[in-house]
């Protein structure tokens, strides 16, 4: 026996469970002093299936309803051996995938009542006590047999239903399946349309709409590529279209998903009568220059089951949005003892870091700027020469200073306002000594106050 009919007779034995039927004549226990032949030899029928139960009396209270169960179960036994070789027949024959939606299927169908079962007789030898029970083979296939037909009436009519293309369609056929996966032991053999004189496969028929309706959804964006800023003050704002791409006319109620790339922030939106959802990002999280984001159709709220895993819907669409530094106008006054700087320092130092993090542009009309970056850097002498010993060179002490604020000039507001100082020290002269400060106070940007600067630029 292969792993594939293992897996079901396992599935089947072990999950369903049977009960008497709720109309039994109740036994006729008579006193046995000999063993009858039954407790050791189960009869053997073509028109029967027998079961014997047994119960520890002295452990069990209820043991003679316990063992009534029993021989329920061995009758179900069989009928579970019987009906799992029939279902590994129809997926070899069929080519089928069998996955654990088709089994809990038949697990939750199937457990049921078992029909018409019938207590014979019973033996107590004072420890255990034996209950022989029987059903008829052809009542109980009478009785699947009607439940089958059942099944088939409520999948066609889900199937007709699923016609009207729409958000519901792969729901209403999944709700088909459900309904004859637990009578896959024999080929259901229908006309569907009622006009088709051909006779086919009622499970083939649901695969091949399941596969046709999940190809008929399809995404599409309703415009290009969107330019936008690491410091977008802006919502960004696109749409997504879902049609029927078979009659092209609109499908409303899909529900969308977007994930952005590098990002676990998921955007999700809903279509509307004219198959339109909108996305909206408030605040762009990523610094990268190309960014990505994925649309597909949130499956877990069209299919709640898969009937099998081949049956995803494939159609998806990409926004993408080009991301540019924002532009800034730096103007920082520097001076070294009251003399103004050739080369400035702490400024260019604020560019490289905003260049760094925030691929930031440079511009010379303050007015076009999306931030303003104004201030002043100046150091001054800090007291006399000082030497440690009479033979040491003299030290050369300066202090200096920092002032600078940042605007946001779109919005006409302060984001962000400090004062840095540091000082510095040169065997040179004063004016050395100023440049050392100056050196210290672009480390200090570097390292801790730009930190500052992301988190008031976010």
């Amino acid at each position: 026996m292969n792993f594939k009919s293992k897996f079901i007779i396992s599935i089947l034995i072990t999950l369903l469970q049977f009960s008497c039927t709720k109309s039994i004549e109740p036994i006729v226990e008579k006193e046995q002093k000999k063993v009858p032949n039954w407790v050791k030899n189960v009869p053997n029928s073509k028109h029967y299936w027998y079961g014997v139960g047994v119960s520890n009396k002295i452990e069990n209270y209820n043991y003679r309803e316990l063992a009534i169960k029993n021989a329920s179960n061995e009758i179900a036994t069989q009928i579970k051996v019987n009906i799992s070789s029939k279902i590994e027949s129809q997926i070899t024959q069929n080519n089928y995938e069998i996955n654990d939606y088709f089994n809990k299927q038949i697990y939750t169908q199937v457990e049921q009542e078992l029909p018409g079962i019938e207590l014979l007789e019973s033996f107590d030898d004072g420890t255990y006590y034996y209950v022989l029970s029987k059903l008829s083979i052809v009542k109980y296939n009478s009785f699947i047999n009607d439940q089958r037909q059942n099944a088939i009436k409520i999948a066609i009519e889900n199937i007709k239903n699923s016609e009207k293309f729409s958000f519901q369609s792969p729901q209403l056929l999944i709700d088909a399946f459900s309904q004859i996966s637990p009578y896959m032991e024999v080929p259901i053999q229908v006309n569907y349309p009622d006009v088709e004189t051909v006779k086919k496969n009622l499970f083939s028929i649901i695969i091949y709409k399941m596969n046709e309706y999940l190809n008929r959804f399809q995404l599409n964006l309703l415009q290009g590529e969107i330019d936008a800023t690491t410091r977008n003050n802006k919502v960004i704002k696109f749409r997504v279209k879902c049609i029927d791409n078979l009659t092209d006319e609109p499908i409303q109620n899909i529900p969308l998903i977007g994930k952005m790339e590098g990002s676990e922030i998921d955007f999700k939106s809903i279509t509307d009568k004219n198959g339109i959802a909108e996305f909206f990002i408030q605040k762009l999280k990523s610094k990268n220059s190309v960014q990505r984001i994925n649309i597909k159709i949130d499956e877990k709220n069209i299919i709640t089951q898969k009937i099998l895993p081949s049956h995803n819907i494939q159609s998806q669409v990409t926004q993408i949005i080009n991301v540019k530094g924002p532009i800034i106008f730096c103007d920082i006054s520097e001076k070294n003892l009251g003399k103004n700087l050739n080369v400035p320092c702490v400024e260019n130092t604020l560019k490289e870091q905003l260049v760094k993090f925030y691929g930031a542009r440079f511009i010379a009309d303050e007015n076009k700027a999306h931030l303003i970056i104004k201030g002043q850097f100046k150091t001054q002498s800090k007291g006399e020469p000082y030497k440690y010993s009479e033979n040491s060179p003299a030290m050369y002490n300066a202090y200096a200073e920092l002032e600078f604020n940042i605007f946001d000039n779109e919005n006409i507001k302060e984001l962000y306002s400090k004062t840095i100082n540091s000082n510095g020290a040169s065997y040179i002269n004063f004016e050395d000594a100023g440049k050392k400060g100056c050196e210290k106070l672009s480390e200090k940007i570097s390292k801790s106050v730009f930190e500052e600067i992301v988190k008031a630029l976010e």
